[in-house]
């Protein structure tokens, strides 16, 4: 995989929440779980009581001490009638539980060991050292940091106060799954002016986790190295899709950067090692209980629970990509990167993580902050995520310093068109029917049907990778793989061109694309995400080109797609050879294109300042959110570190001896 995914959101989206086939006219039975059942009822069948869950529908059997209904019969252990048998108090003598850990339900009320509730004392809960294998067991719940807490049992929570009026304590005084800062009947005394926690001598909770001064983790060492972080993402936005049963163009794939610099004063230092110091990040809105570096808050909603995402990751195996889920039970990416974790770094001098599986929020996030709309019909969802990044001191474990940056992902405007289209073809505008539509018009003009395959043998049309067949950089490839085979089990043929360049050349050649939109070649709101999110909103939104001064849109730098296709730049996309470069435009950019092997244009490929020891990111921003912004949330990081939203020019940000007045960016 390489080191970015596409801003190339051009998708066909031929997929949503149904998994049953359909056909126009019929039913469309919800099965965000894959396992047959669907929440529907009526004419979809019995009610699956969890379509999230393949364990827990009406054909499951009934576990009798989980405290779930996995039958869905209403009933839960002991209460339901599967539970009715084969119990016997042991020796007739117990009727509370007190062995409780030999893996018996010795008084029969259908709990076991530390699920029982007379088994107070925490039972094997304690011996769960970490936070992963502690939430794995539904009779534990973990309290406190999530790398230093404590597990404890969920049954042993005795109330002491209600509503919850010790907020600094640890513990959960009102048992409402809740603790100190978290607990909202803590809130309203509580107002972050920190985060992380810096003043460590002040007697207040300052990011209202609950704990003050040094029993703070933020505050359990100091330091007296003055360090800064930049950070950014590579892109300015990715897309995803908003389900996955059918096609797959665009996984859940987005990549940060980040550079680390100890201020001084001719000279400073570009911190690199890793024996030295590490560096987290964390997607803030895409919630992970399971991740050891997500702090514990009860107040969000695991991502497991937004069906799109849940779909993802019961699908990520049928695209051989491998488990969703980590041995630790933690949310992973085609890389193995999760949503909050330990950046790599690189030998140049910068830290990366690649292949992040973040997703537009709808858990999470404010109603004021969910701008994107969902081209399936679903709720408004949040684009604009946001990572903190912190620095820690290995020797030594002190916060050395930290920031935020956004974290850009959105659903592309490819359904608008193609639900369209299937109506206009007599079919109900539904996914299904449009993954078919598709097929059979793939099959038209290249004699393969791909709505007709079943790559993954399970019966059931698709999913389909469209990269298979037409190689993308973007995934890592040179030439296409191959591998998918007919109805027949004939082997496929492959295709010579880049996905890219069938995906825009055929829109753009086609007549009947054209009777839809004539103005294609250089409309590219028209499929890259619009839908209220602005791909292209950094600072070149407000100039003007030209002898007409007309304002700078993507074609000034790109070109439009009939010019792209003439010069061939689609044959080798994403590279610097056919990539716009700054000083297209402008002079002494300082690019020079010497990291070869990473993903992308000449932007990200160079560094400059110092010897080349900068990133052009690290004080410009990302590609197409370029600093200032028009987007507010783009320009948080440089309005903390020079009080202006502009690229990186004041010299006192790294340098402590140098001006505090603004200029142009040194290269």
């Amino acid at each position: 995989m390489t080191k970015a995914y596409a801003f190339l959101c051009t998708a066909i989206l031929m997929f949503g929440m149904a998994s049953f086939p359909v056909q126009a006219g019929k039913p469309v039975c919800t099965d965000a779980d894959n396992d047959t059942y669907s929440p529907d009822g009526k004419s979809c069948g019995p009610v699956d009581c969890n379509d999230l869950d393949q364990t827990i529908n009406p054909g499951a059997t009934e576990f009798c001490s989980d405290f779930v209904d996995n039958d869905c019969d209403g009933y839960i252990d002991s209460a339901d009638s599967d539970c009715s048998v084969s119990c016997t108090p042991t020796s007739g003598e117990e009727t509370q539980e007190i062995s409780c850990s030999d893996g018996v339900d010795n008084d029969c009320d259908g709990a076991t060991d530390s699920a029982d509730s007379d088994c107070a004392t925490g039972g094997a809960c304690t011996d769960n050292t970490d936070k992963a294998s502690c939430v794995a067991d539904p009779s534990c719940k973990w309290q406190g940091n999530p790398k230093n807490g404590t597990c404890m049992d969920s049954t042993s929570c005795t109330v002491t106060e209600n509503p919850e009026v010790s907020c600094t304590d640890g513990v959960d005084n009102d048992c409402d799954g809740a603790t100190d800062g978290a607990d909202s009947d803590c809130a309203p005394s509580c107002t972050v002016t920190e985060d992380p926690e810096v003043s460590c001598t002040d007697g207040v909770d300052n990011d209202c986790d609950g704990a003050t001064d040094s029993a703070d983790t933020d505050c359990g060492t100091t330091s007296n190295r003055d360090v800064v972080i930049m950070a950014s993402n590579d892109l300015g936005m990715h897309c995803a899709c908003p389900g996955t049963e059918k096609m797959l163009l665009l996984p859940p794939f987005n990549t940060l950067r980040a550079q680390v610099i100890e201020r001084g004063g001719q000279s400073p230092v570009v911190l690199s090692d890793p024996t030295d110091i590490r560096v987290e990040y964390d997607v803030i809105e895409n919630y992970d209980e399971m991740n050891p570096y997500k702090p514990n808050d009860p107040s969000k909603t695991d991502i497991s629970a937004d069906p799109y995402y849940s779909t993802w990751m019961n699908m990520m195996p049928k695209y051989g990509f491998g488990s969703a889920t980590n041995a630790s039970g933690a949310i992973q990416g085609l890389t193995g990167s999760m949503l909050a974790g330990e950046m790599a770094a690189e030998p140049e001098g910068w830290w990366e993580v690649i292949g992040v599986p973040a997703y537009p929020d709808i858990l999470n996030s404010s109603t004021q902050e969910k701008i994107m709309e969902d081209p399936l019909g679903g709720g408004n969802r949040n684009p604009y995520l946001t990572a903190e990044f912190k620095v820690y001191e290995q020797s030594s474990g002190a916060l050395l310093a930290s920031t935020t940056a956004t974290v850009p992902v959105s659903f592309g405007g490819c359904c608008n068109c193609h639900l369209q289209l299937t109506a206009d073809n007599g079919l109900d505008p539904n996914p299904d029917n449009s993954f078919a539509l598709m097929g059979q018009l793939h099959e038209r003009d290249s004699g393969i049907n791909f709505g007709l395959l079943d790559p993954d043998g399970d019966g059931v049309a698709g999913p389909v990778r469209c990269s298979v067949c037409h190689w993308d950089p973007a995934m890592g490839e040179s030439s296409p793989p191959g591998g998918y085979v007919d109805p027949a089990g004939t082997p496929l043929p492959v295709s010579q061109y880049s996905f890219s360049d069938v995906l825009h050349r055929w829109h753009v050649e086609n007549s009947e694309v054209l009777s839809y939109n004539p103005d294609l070649a250089t409309d590219c709101y028209e499929c890259h995400p619009s839908n209220q999110v602005m791909c292209y909103r950094g600072h070149h939104t407000n100039k003007t080109i030209g002898t007409d001064n007309h304002d700078v849109w993507c074609t000034d730098c790109h070109g439009d797609l009939n010019q792209r296709i003439a010069e061939g730049q689609l044959a080798n996309p994403w590279s610097e050879t056919t990539l716009p470069t700054c000083q297209k435009c402008h002079s002494a950019t300082g690019e020079n294109e010497i990291l070869q092997h990473t993903f992308g244009g000449s932007f990200l490929k160079s560094m400059s300042h110092k010897n080349d020891k900068i990133l052009c990111s690290t004080c410009h921003g990302s590609p197409h959110a370029l600093n200032p912004s028009t987007l507010a949330k783009d320009n948080e990081q440089n309005l903390a570190l020079q009080g202006l939203p502009n690229p990186i020019g004041k010299c006192s940000t790294c340098h402590t001896n140098k001006k505090d007045s603004y200029s142009k960016p040194a290269h």
